[in-house]
């Protein structure tokens, strides 16, 4: 893992991703202190946040962190998220943080509002509710395609008729499958269940990413810009 440094201008910030994840922590590491007492001690050494160990939680995630990283992405998923994290914060007696980050990708201001596949090839981008019809429509052949191979007792025929962001959200396991669909897809927005709350029956939404070090910018802990964040 590095410390991530990377930093983005004005203007290529144009053409990046924010996203967001939550550090449910029992110190709060600007102060080294304990997160339930008031009067933090400032002399403690600064500590790096692991940013691999604070991604967002969910059912049936099973991604490998060598190859993809993911965060909540959209202001009304991360307002959601936020207030699930700091929940679940107070029950275990921590505090949580919030780690913004932000992923580039090419071309994203041609992006304006449904992907074909040509588009998805200049910009990488993929948000399964957002897709032309007949590029939707072959994303969600090689997803059912690709959760009969996954998934055991999948049949295809059962669940044909099911939206392709329904199927990501039962069976997350696909969107790993969708990067390989296409070697030119770098980022998929898609709806989870929270592991937090698997009772809530709000999804949220977050964007899968592949992991390369030069497109990730940003990472920091807000309103503590002088934490580190470890990648």
């Amino acid at each position: 893992m590095g410390e991530v440094v990377q930093h983005a201008s004005g203007a290529r910030r144009k053409s990046t991703i924010p996203f967001c994840n939550y550090a449910i922590v029992d110190r709060v590491p600007e102060f080294g202190g304990d997160a339930t007492d008031p009067s933090f001690d400032v002399t403690d050494p600064l500590q790096a946040i692991q940013f691999d160990e604070h991604m967002f939680p969910y059912e049936g995630c099973s991604l490998d962190k060598s190859e993809f990283i993911w965060g909540v992405y959209g202001s009304m998923s991360q307002g959601h998220a936020l207030f699930m994290a700091e929940t679940e914060s107070v029950k275990r007696k921590c505090k949580s943080l919030v780690l913004q980050a932000y992923y580039k990708l090419d071309n994203f201001d041609i992006v304006r509002t449904q992907v074909d596949r040509a588009m998805m090839r200049k910009t990488g981008y993929i948000h399964v509710d957002r897709l032309k019809t007949q590029f939707r429509e072959e994303v969600k052949a090689f997803a059912l395609e690709a959760a009969a191979k996954r998934y055991k007792g999948f049949a295809v025929a059962r669940n044909a008729d099911k939206s392709l962001s329904d199927l990501l959200y039962e069976y997350p396991g696909l969107v790993q499958d969708i990067f390989e669909m296409d070697k030119k897809v770098n980022m998929v927005v898609h709806q989870v269940k929270p592991s937090w709350n698997p009772k809530e029956r709000r999804g949220v939404y977050v964007c899968t990413m592949r992991r390369v070090p030069k497109r990730i910018l940003d990472a920091e802990v807000r309103y503590l810009p002088k934490v580190k964040i470890n990648l």
